[in-house]
């Protein structure tokens, strides 16, 4: 009896210490650690100018595309929580497609979150509308000008981060695209300080696919980052990543490379 007793205070202090580690974690957070949550978190106040490029392979060997977007972001912080403005301006290309053009500029994206304030260290959620401008000048589609709405939350617990963003999106020639997008990192604070791994790409459904083929794109893989912290008060992120797609549209991409560089103004 004494022996299962001395087992269970050992195990609730092993608790104690975990979660308290874990706590202290969460909330002694240096200048790298709070750079890469910035990076990392969708609602974080900040004026920042971002890249996320993406290159597609397959499902022919020759076949590739190129989806690399410039967008920045912008806040307006008050009492009541903070409006948070982003636009999204992508650069589209698939150089085997004898009807598509090159390369060039795509449709415009726009997005406005409202974020009202929420308990230190508490889980946010952001809501508003996103619409498109039709500002493509290549052959390969896009929404056009469109309207649609979008749901954000994230939050932090110890060393990881976690939340995502929900959106759909209707556009011209009955385009309509709900987008899910995961994002769940881990925060190596032992290990490069300001590195981190996990997921963060783009789970989308075409409701006007055709019957007979599969509307979903989802795509499987990790992403490997860094952040560091400027002495302007600034910061820099990098990150690479890898993904195979556990479901595709007929014909479409059957991997992605990634990649993106960031910078927070101070």
């Amino acid at each position: 009896m004494a022996n299962h007793q001395e087992k269970i205070l050992a195990a609730t202090a092993a608790l104690a210490v975990l979660f308290g580690t874990s706590a202290l974690a969460q909330d002694d957070c240096d200048a790298a650690c709070q750079a890469a949550r910035n990076a990392q978190d969708p609602l974080a106040p900040v004026t920042a100018l971002f890249t996320d490029n993406t290159i597609g392979y397959g499902p022919e060997d020759e076949d590739k595309t190129y989806n690399f977007q410039l967008q920045g972001a912008t806040t307006i912080e008050t009492d009541a929580g903070n409006l948070i403005f982003r636009g999204i301006l992508p650069f589209l290309g698939r150089p085997d497609d004898p009807l598509a053009k090159d390369i060039g500029v795509g449709d415009t994206v726009g997005q406005v979150f409202w974020v009202p304030t929420a308990a230190s260290g508490g889980f946010k959620l952001g809501y508003g509308p996103q619409f498109s401008i039709k500002t493509r000048d290549t052959k390969l589609g896009g929404p056009g000008n469109g309207l649609g709405f979008a749901v954000v939350g994230f939050g932090f617990a110890g060393d990881l981060s976690y939340g995502g963003i929900l959106g759909h999106l209707w556009g011209e020639d009955d385009f309509s695209v709900t987008t899910v997008q995961p994002i769940v990192f881990y925060n190596l604070a032992n290990f490069l300080g300001g590195s981190y791994v996990g997921y963060n790409n783009s789970l989308t459904y075409n409701w006007n696919t055709e019957r007979d083929r599969d509307g979903w794109t989802v795509p499987v893989g990790l992403t490997l980052g860094k952040t560091w912290p400027l002495a302007n008060g600034g910061a820099f992120d990098a990150s690479l990543g890898a993904y195979a797609m556990a479901a595709k549209p007929d014909g479409a991409n059957e991997s992605q490379f990634k990649f993106s560089f960031n910078y927070f103004f101070p």
